[in-house]
């Protein structure tokens, strides 16, 4: 019997294929870590600059928007690479909505700037 298997007939899947399906995600997020890095400390800085002036630059916001979204499509290129598919677009188009949504849409300066998505 081959020690790979991932399901023999009328068995659940082993340990093994539990193990190697969480694997990937640890992988492509270890892969993406020094991107959430950057936009940790961006953010950090911003919000230090906001707090010396008053309100943050639209400036500021568009570059938070450029590294969120190079982060998601970039865990998700990895996630891809490493399970051998194609890139999820729809996984990076629901990442950046809730980014949008919960996040910069809240800035009344991205507001009046860019207005409302949807």
């Amino acid at each position: 019997m081959h020690a790979l298997r991932l399901r023999e007939p009328g068995r659940g899947a082993p340990a093994v294929w539990y193990y190697f399906g969480f694997c990937v995600q640890n992988l492509a997020e270890a892969a993406v870590l020094p991107i959430r890095h950057a936009i940790e400390r961006q953010r950090i800085a911003a919000d230090r600059s906001r707090r010396a002036r008053d309100g943050e630059p639209v400036e500021s916001l568009e570059e938070w928007e450029r590294m969120e979204l190079q982060h998601w499509r970039t865990l998700a290129e990895e996630r891809a690479r490493l399970r051998n598919e194609p890139v999820d677009e729809k996984f990076v188009e629901s990442r950046m909505a809730y980014v949008y949504k919960y996040s910069l849409e809240t800035n009344q300066q991205w507001v009046r700037a860019k207005g409302r998505r949807g």
